[in-house]
């Protein structure tokens, strides 16, 4: 038996220290002959264009865990209903029994169709999605890998903009960070870890799971600034 691995969408922190992971965790093991790794995500699952992981020794594999980015390349190729059956068929005729599938809601997705056709086909494959997405948004996780990452750096950017902007309150007085997320306000939340005592910046943070009354919004804008000089607004994406 096989074992296939792909990573897909965007890259993170922490995106080869889940495939290093992996890849140790079925060398313990000992039931999988070869492991697979797809080059760039699902594009790489629809082409056939896997690479051989099995080989990988322990320092490759340490090196590997602390090195950002996605070393299998990634992408955000979405595979047609015409290209489902093709993936299945090589999942059997490359004698592939576990896929993992890293990735957020759309990669979940994809794993849930491509597992429905297998056993539909008759093809004796595990499908696992193994949680990554810096938006923290995936249904059954608390954190997922690359939020934690991610809302570090949302923090520490929105501590470093409001430390400039009150060194040049005489030249710009309000300045809006929109943050990554889609639809859900993890990392803009995180921005709030930016300060130091009650009243410091950001002063607003806007999040898409509360409802905004741009009149509201500004009036407290405008109230910062006159008690404060600046105003600086985090504003999630979503």
């Amino acid at each position: 038996m096989n074992a296939l691995i792909a990573q897909c969408g965007g890259p993170t922190a922490v995106l080869n220290t889940t495939l290093a992971a992996i890849v140790a965790a079925l060398h313990a093991d000992g039931r999988i002959a070869t492991i697979f790794g797809s080059r760039f995500g699902m594009q790489g699952l629809v082409r056939g264009d896997w690479a051989d992981l099995t080989g990988l020794t322990d320092q490759e594999l340490a090196r590997l865990a602390e090195q950002p980015g996605a070393a299998l390349g990634s992408s955000r190729y979405r595979p047609h209903d015409d290209e489902m059956p093709a993936i299945v068929e090589l999942l059997r005729d490359r004698s592939v029994g576990v896929l993992f599938l890293i990735g957020g809601n759309g990669t979940m997705a994809a794993a849930a169709r491509i597992d429905a056709l297998a056993a539909e086909r008759g093809v004796a494959c595990q499908v696992i999605g193994i949680p990554k997405t810096i938006d923290n948004d995936l249904a059954g996780t608390e954190v997922t890998p690359g939020y934690g990452s991610a809302a570090r750096y949302v923090a520490q950017t929105t501590r470093e903009v409001g430390l400039d902007l009150r060194s040049m309150r005489g030249f710009e007085q309000v300045a809006v960070l929109e943050i990554m997320g889609r639809h859900a306000g993890w990392l803009a939340a995180a921005a709030a870890l930016a300060r130091g005592w009650p009243g410091d910046l950001p002063h607003l943070i806007l999040l898409p799971e509360t409802p905004i009354d741009v009149a509201r919004v500004l009036a407290a804008i405008e109230e910062r600034f006159r008690a404060d000089g600046v105003c600086l607004v985090v504003a999630s994406e979503g």
